[in-house]
């Protein structure tokens, strides 16, 4: 506990957990899906990180789901918590490439008084890749032979932002009540120039390609 930022470090020290270094969660060593609770309750990563160790009071670990939750995980972890009459946490983490635009970043706040807990968390996983090369397609169809050998470059990115909102009123060993609001917002593109030589058969032709895409949407849970 002295050593652990958050819990989220605490779950790694258990015998069939370890921290996946790409996508900084903690995985199974088992593999198969792993479902975290706190308090009995689903949780986010930045939920899990939200805690402060030394409110954590035991972990439960069920390479046995539940059977409420064994058609959704192989392994459920569930932590159990104290309340704290009053306290907060708050913290960051982001992890980016030097020479591609990759970033994966994540921000949490929460703050503890009484039974009552509130917590605000965002996230943003963003792309952006120059000289993407695409080359070939090659296929059968209704007896024929195609092939696509294409010379392209183009500039794709994404960026998937997620805000989250919540509420929870937890009495330990009695009842805990969570009430949560989160928006996704996803965008996307992809630009892009070459040529190709498409073939049918022994028939070869010529073509310039022009690539050139927008998306974007907003849900709300």
């Amino acid at each position: 506990m002295e050593k652990a930022r958050h819990s989220k470090d605490l779950l790694k020290t258990l015998p069939e957990l370890q921290l996946d270094p790409i996508s900084n969660t903690v995985t199974s060593i088992k593999g198969g899906k792993v479902l975290f609770l706190i308090n009995g309750i689903e949780a986010s990563d930045n939920q899990i990180k939200s805690i402060a160790p030394t409110n954590v009071l035991r972990v439960e670990y069920f390479d046995i789901p539940p059977a409420r939750f064994s058609q959704r995980a192989d392994t459920v972890v569930n932590i159990i918590t104290k309340n704290p009459e009053v306290g907060y946490s708050y913290g960051a983490d982001v992890t980016s490439a030097l020479t591609t635009g990759f970033v994966n970043g994540s921000a949490y706040a929460g703050y503890t008084k009484g039974n009552n807990d509130f917590g605000l968390e965002y996230s943003i996983n963003l792309r952006a890749y120059d000289n993407r090369i695409v080359k070939i397609f090659d296929y059968n169809l209704d007896g024929s032979h195609y092939n696509s050998t294409e010379q392209q470059k183009d500039h794709f990115g994404y960026t998937n932002q997620n805000i989250a909102l919540r509420y929870a009123n937890v009495v330990p060993g009695n009842y805990t009540f969570q009430a949560k609001g989160s928006v996704s917002m996803l965008s996307s593109f992809n630009k892009g120039f070459g040529q190709s030589i498409f073939t049918q058969d022994h028939l070869a032709e010529n073509h310039n390609t022009i690539h050139n895409s927008n998306s974007a949407y907003t849900a709300r849970l």
